[in-house]
């Protein structure tokens, strides 16, 4: 590979690692913060916006760079079992919301103390929990669009159909296994956008579904109008 190429694929490879943390962590963050931790939409989607353009700006490849660091620390490879590479995706993420959490909540706008207590808390439970899919997001993102050759989805299944004994369903998975691996790259590329488009409508379906107390409460002014009115019977 020249400097040329691998300058360009240096390019891709940030800009996919960086949009594929970005779309599943504020899928999985938009449940957390809504529906968990009771923050509002307007809070939320700050957070959102704010974690999404930092990542962009270095912090998505950072974290992918920490991760890739973290499993050559342990020794994870790509023929390393399914269940330790998901425990150390557990442990990474929960670190690293220790330290960034409470510094995005106060930047999202929240000054109160409890409710950036409990989003950080839950950001840890919630991350930890959430690390695995961050971490097979990135993989799988980076095999569908051409970035790096990962062969995690493939193992995952094969792993999956060993250990499943009906027939039936242990030949589905090995053909999805055998049509993905013959799969030509320009089509895995749709796949990949397909997906990103799935993650996106997703996260905003969960902004649709939350409906924020505060902003359903009519305003004091019509509450106290409305008193006055029923007190002296002017409807």
């Amino acid at each position: 590979m020249n400097d040329k190429s691998s300058i360009k694929n240096t390019i891709s490879k940030y800009f996919v690692e960086s949009t594929a943390i970005s779309l599943e962590a504020n899928l999985a963050f938009a449940i957390h913060e809504t529906q968990f931790s009771g923050m509002s939409n307007e809070v939320s989607i700050n957070a959102r916006l704010i974690a999404s353009t930092i990542g962009y700006l270095g912090l998505a490849k950072g974290l992918s760079w920490g991760r890739k660091k973290s499993q050559e620390l342990f020794k994870i490879t790509e023929e390393t079992s399914e269940k330790i590479k998901i425990i150390h995706d557990i442990g990474y993420l929960a670190a690293f919301n220790v330290v960034f959490s409470p510094i995005l909540y106060y930047c999202s706008g929240s000054r109160d103390i409890k409710e950036i207590a409990i989003g950080t808390v839950g950001s840890i439970l919630f991350g930890a929990a959430n690390g695995p899919a961050l971490g097979y997001s990135t993989d799988i993102f980076n095999d569908l669009v051409g970035t790096e050759k990962n062969n995690r989805f493939l193992h995952s299944i094969n792993s999956l159909s060993s250990s499943i004994k009906n027939n039936k369903i242990s030949n589905y998975l090995n053909n999805i296994s055998k049509k993905y691996e013959n799969l030509s790259q320009n089509y895995k590329k749709k796949l990949a956008a397909l997906l990103g488009i799935g993650l996106i409508g997703l996260t905003s379906g969960v902004y649709a579904m939350n409906v924020d107390t505060e902003n359903s409460k009519p305003p004091e002014s019509f509450k106290i109008s409305l008193e006055s009115k029923l007190s002296t019977n002017q409807f």
